[in-house]
């Protein structure tokens, strides 16, 4: 039960550090490093998470847990940042949805 937590808890930090090397992440101000090393140490990591499922599950549900949460939390920590500052609305503005100017063409009916 350990192991499980321990894997959970490095799959969820390879993900971060992936996500930290992203030039788009918005957790800090800049990057600490470039995404090569990100994508790096964060396979390094992913690979040490699927080790320690290995010792709950079999093989590939180690692979098939690891790809799973790795997916999971590569969607999630963006979503961090927004519960940290939420975005604010512009009071006033109306809908972004504009109609093309096709839209005012008369067009044939063949």
């Amino acid at each position: 039960m350990i192991a499980l937590g321990i894997g959970l808890m490095m799959c969820v930090v390879a993900s971060a550090i992936f996500y930290l090397g992203c030039p788009n992440q918005q957790w800090l101000p800049s990057r600490f490093y470039k995404a090569k090393t990100g994508a790096l140490l964060s396979g390094l990591f992913a690979l040490a998470s699927t080790w320690v499922f290995t010792f709950v599950f079999s093989v590939p549900a180690a692979i098939y847990t690891v790809i799973t949460l790795y997916m999971l939390s590569l969607s999630l920590l963006p979503l961090i940042h927004r519960f940290e500052k939420p975005q604010t609305a512009l009071k006033g503005a109306g809908s972004s949805l504009k109609r093309s100017d096709s839209y005012l063409v008369h067009m044939p009916h063949w």
